[in-house]
């Protein structure tokens, strides 16, 4: 027994590490990587996903200010609180919430309004599926909140590993990237694996590390329970929340005698100056009487406060002005904060976003040719047929690799296609995605191999392909306006359909191919070592 253990080398014991942290949840990885790479541009997707708002055009920050208040005057002026969140370059519409008297002031209570660039309502379909692919990579669905952030951060932890004793394993790491061989069965997958997992190893190692930062308080809770006796929300309120604390600067305490609207325009037209990056919300309390008005930056700080950026507060009744900003942080908490921004990027600019998106397409790659290759690995002889377990992984590679992807434009087809009035309109999107994705493992083990592949490849493809054509139907959702309009949001998102579409073609065109050639029936795991 000792001379067999010592014939295993450090590499080769890596090796295995590498393989069985990562194998036993790498289609929960892959379901991660995937809807949390779309998340990056969750904005975006959710102005894509109501067409009813594409009728918008630019208009400048105190124009909207402006409809927004004469709105909200004419339609809530009894109300005991008024929210104005001004459009921005990736969301460019207007959202109105107020509270009335009496009324819970919540973040998604009250009465909502979007209005367009006239200053008009918009009755918008209602979504949630942009948000539920954001929440579901770390708080899955269904399952108590806790427990499926256990899970996730378990499955992160093994990625780390995975990442890790992948580097090591691979002692010419960086001349592997350089290397492709097609048509060579196993070694293709392997190569495949090597370059997408090299190409961005700094990212993959980044967004996994700053994940766990993320859920750091749910594994290492000992200080909050000695300090706070267990109470996180204390810990938080006196740690300021996420961000840190704040220092409060009073600037002056001019009592002005203007009307409510030419207040809030006076001041919105001061802090315009000083915040350059604009304003993201104004808040009006109590706008029938002596008003607390506040104004909130856009962004403006730095990573070691995850961007927050200052407000200003002016109380109606004593004239106060009141600058508040973030304390500067302690080491540790400015730690916490780079890896969650770092992570989050909620103030990154788009050229970023874009980077951070490839990046998340490429770890998909990555840990989808690794679950393709360990069944690769396992046929060692052509034509053999695999043992049971692992054909069962075949096919489940199937439904998870191919079905999510199908899963996602089956929702993205029932918020086209459900009825405005539908009644759960929001949570049926959510339901369309999860009866379409359990219906491809349904699938997957009711057609042969090649057949199972190719048509859950095709029937992505059409999908994606035709969201863009049905678009032209919307008026001014469809690509050629959405270019005349230069609305870059639009044509960002319609031609990303089209590259799926196109990337899910060519998936099932050589899948064809290699179905149809004898050379394949008799060698099935050459010349690709067949992932099906």
């Amino acid at each position: 027994m000792a001379q067999s253990s010592k014939k295993i080398g450090f590499r080769r014991s890596n090796s295995w590490i590498h393989t069985w942290s990562g194998l036993p949840f790498i289609w929960l990885l892959y379901f991660v990587f995937l809807t949390g790479t779309l998340s990056f541009f969750r904005a975006e997707l959710d102005y894509w996903l109501q067409p009813e708002l594409h009728v918008t055009s630019d208009i400048t920050e105190e124009q909207a200010l402006r409809h927004a208040l004469n709105y909200l005057e004419y339609n809530a002026s009894n109300a005991s609180q008024w929210r104005i969140d001004l459009p921005d370059a990736r969301y460019p519409v207007i959202e109105l919430r107020w509270f009335d008297q009496g009324e819970r002031v919540s973040k998604f209570g009250g009465q909502y309004r979007q209005l367009s660039s006239n200053g008009s309502n918009i009755a918008a379909r209602e979504t949630r599926f942009a948000d539920f692919l954001y929440r579901v990579h770390f708080d899955l669905y269904g399952i108590p909140r806790e427990l499926a952030r256990w899970i996730v951060g378990i499955a992160t932890l093994a990625m780390l590993i995975a990442l890790i004793t992948g580097i090591i394993v691979h002692k010419k790491i960086f001349a592997e990237f350089f290397t492709f061989r097609p048509n060579k069965g196993q070694r293709s997958w392997m190569d495949l694996h090597n370059a997408s997992s090299v190409l961005m190893i700094p990212f993959h190692l980044m967004i996994t590390l700053s994940g766990l930062f993320l859920l750091m308080y749910l594994f290492i809770p000992w200080g909050i329970e000695s300090a706070f006796d267990g109470d996180r929300r204390a810990y938080m309120a006196s740690a300021g929340g996420r961000s840190g604390l704040m220092e409060h600067q009073s600037l002056d305490q001019n009592k002005r005698e203007t009307p409510l609207l030419e207040t809030i325009a006076a001041l919105h037209t001061d802090m315009t100056h000083r915040w350059p990056s604009g304003i993201s919300r104004v808040q009006i309390e109590n706008p029938t009487g002596a008003a607390n008005i506040e104004l909130r930056e856009r962004s403006g700080g730095t990573l070691f406060n995850q961007g927050r950026g200052e407000q200003l507060k002016y109380e109606a009744s004593t004239g106060q002005t009141t600058l508040i900003r973030s304390q500067k942080p302690s080491v540790a908490r400015a730690t916490y904060n780079v890896m969650a921004g770092l992570h989050k990027l909620n103030f990154a600019a788009p050229f970023q976003r874009w980077v951070y998106f490839i990046a998340g397409l490429i770890g998909t790659l990555m840990i989808a040719s690794g679950a393709v290759l360990w069944v690769v690995k396992r046929q060692r002889k052509p034509g053999s047929d695999l043992h049971r377990g692992i054909n069962t992984v075949r096919h489940l590679n199937l439904g998870a690799l191919i079905g999510l992807p199908l899963a996602i434009a089956a929702g993205f087809w029932a918020n086209r296609l459900l009825p405005m009035d539908f009644f759960d309109r929001q949570l049926w999107e959510i339901r369309v995605f999860f009866i379409v994705w359990g219906l491809c493992f349904i699938h997957s083990f009711l057609r042969s191999r090649y057949q199972a592949w190719q048509e859950q490849c095709l029937l992505t493809a059409a999908l994606y392909a035709m969201l863009p054509l049905y678009n032209l139907t919307l008026g001014n959702s469809g690509l050629p306006v959405s270019l005349m309009n230069g609305d870059w949001i639009l044509v960002s998102v319609d031609s990303l359909l089209i590259l799926f579409a196109i990337l899910f073609f060519l998936i099932a065109r050589v899948l064809t191919r290699l179905s149809g050639t004898s050379a394949v029936k008799r060698n099935i795991s050459k010349p690709l070592g067949n992932p099906v």
